[in-house]
Protein backbone atom coordinates (compact mmCIF):
# COMPACT_ATOMS: atom_id res chain seq x y z
CA UNK A 1 0.00 0.00 0.00
CA UNK A 2 1.04 3.13 -1.23
CA UNK A 3 0.12 5.14 1.69
CA UNK A 4 1.58 3.11 4.40
CA UNK A 5 5.16 3.48 2.81
CA UNK A 6 4.53 7.38 2.42
CA UNK A 7 3.48 6.98 6.15
CA UNK A 8 7.42 5.12 6.78
CA UNK A 9 9.63 7.58 5.06
CA UNK A 10 7.65 10.89 6.05
CA UNK A 11 6.04 9.91 9.23
CA UNK A 12 5.19 13.71 9.76
CA UNK A 13 2.49 13.10 7.12
CA UNK A 14 1.09 10.04 8.68
CA UNK A 15 -2.66 12.16 9.60
CA UNK A 16 -2.71 13.47 5.84
CA UNK A 17 -1.72 10.40 4.31
CA UNK A 18 -4.10 8.14 6.10
CA UNK A 19 -7.01 10.79 5.61
CA UNK A 20 -6.70 10.82 1.91
CA UNK A 21 -6.47 7.02 1.89
CA UNK A 22 -9.56 6.69 3.94
CA UNK A 23 -11.66 9.14 1.88
CA UNK A 24 -10.71 7.31 -1.35
CA UNK A 25 -11.20 3.82 0.10
CA UNK A 26 -14.85 5.17 1.24
CA UNK A 27 -15.95 6.27 -2.48
CA UNK A 28 -16.36 2.21 -2.23
CA UNK A 29 -19.22 2.76 -0.12
CA UNK A 30 -21.59 5.25 -1.28
CA UNK A 31 -25.05 4.05 -2.21
CA UNK A 32 -26.10 6.93 -4.34
CA UNK A 33 -25.27 9.58 -6.19
CA UNK A 34 -25.74 12.06 -3.69
CA UNK A 35 -23.69 9.76 -1.85
CA UNK A 36 -21.36 9.68 -3.94
CA UNK A 37 -20.55 12.44 -4.83
CA UNK A 38 -20.48 14.23 -1.24
CA UNK A 39 -17.40 11.57 -0.77
CA UNK A 40 -15.87 12.44 -3.84
CA UNK A 41 -16.40 16.07 -2.58
CA UNK A 42 -14.45 14.54 0.48
CA UNK A 43 -11.67 12.98 -1.01
CA UNK A 44 -10.96 15.81 -3.11
CA UNK A 45 -10.99 18.08 -0.31
CA UNK A 46 -8.56 14.92 1.87
CA UNK A 47 -6.01 15.24 -1.56
CA UNK A 48 -5.96 18.75 -1.25
CA UNK A 49 -5.09 18.53 2.38
CA UNK A 50 -2.37 16.37 2.03
CA UNK A 51 -0.50 17.91 -0.28
CA UNK A 52 -0.44 21.42 1.09
CA UNK A 53 1.15 19.04 4.07
CA UNK A 54 3.46 17.52 1.62
CA UNK A 55 4.57 21.03 -0.13
CA UNK A 56 5.16 22.93 3.18
CA UNK A 57 7.14 19.85 4.60
CA UNK A 58 9.19 19.27 1.48
CA UNK A 59 9.35 23.23 0.91
CA UNK A 60 13.42 24.43 0.68
CA UNK A 61 12.37 26.84 3.49
CA UNK A 62 11.11 24.32 5.57
CA UNK A 63 14.68 22.40 5.47
CA UNK A 64 17.02 25.47 6.18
Amino acid sequence: MPHIRLQALLPELAGPVQQAADAAYALRKATDRAELDARRHAAKEASVAFVAAAASLLSPINNR
